[in-house]
């Protein structure tokens, strides 16, 4: 059991490493479509002023199909091309965490935000981001999005996990949180990505 001041350094850790391990991505130069689904939901929440969007992103999907790749290629985007500074970024692996200790979603997210912006759920006056990858090792996951979605409109979360994370959540949440499933490459897909043909919809139309 880590002590509140390991933690604290763990997020410190995670964020330092988070920086590292995106800047590993820009070697592949081309990006998979459900990326830039992904992107427009971001580029509502930053610059819209519409009440309309949504904040609470659930990404379920087959391991390896690159649900994790897509998060780092996210944070690089805010990051490198939105002018997004890196601590309002917070990535949080649930399989790293449950190695080193067995906390949950809540327990992290509310300390990033009281050591980072000095803030809690309700009173943050900013706008953060919240990558969460294989939540499904977290049952309470849900409840705790729906919760950062009721209670602040300045958190925009993704959680990614196992096709099974759709059936952890309840009515409530269902309405709150989109779903954005990302499949195994299709044959026109693995195509595109091999020859570094841009995708785009029109990519896609037949």
């Amino acid at each position: 059991m880590l002590s509140k001041e390991q933690l604290i350094e763990y997020i410190y850790s995670k964020q330092r490493e988070t920086r590292i391990l995106s800047n590993r991505t820009k070697k592949l130069k081309n990006k998979r479509l459900k990326y830039y689904d992904l992107q427009k939901h971001l580029d509502m929440f930053i610059e819209s002023n519409d009440e309309y969007y949504h904040r609470v992103i659930m990404m379920p999907g087959l391991r390896g199909v690159g649900k994790t790749t897509i998060l780092y290629q996210l944070y690089d985007y805010l990051t490198s091309e939105k002018d997004v500074e890196e601590t309002d970024v917070f990535f949080l692996d649930m399989h790293d965490l449950r190695t080193v200790h067995n906390g949950d979603i809540k327990e992290m997210v509310d300390l990033y935000l009281e050591n980072t912006h000095y803030a809690t759920i309700s009173s943050l006056e900013k706008k953060v981001f919240i990558f969460i990858d294989e939540a499904q090792l977290d049952k309470n996951w849900a409840n705790y999005a729906k919760l950062c979605h009721d209670k602040s409109e300045n958190i925009f979360m993704i959680v990614t996990g196992s096709s099974a994370i759709t059936f952890e959540m309840n009515t409530d949440a269902t309405r709150r949180i989109r779903k954005e499933q990302i499949y195994p490459l299709n044959f026109r897909e693995y195509l595109l990505l091999k020859y570094d043909i841009k995708l785009s919809e029109n990519n896609f139309r037949t």
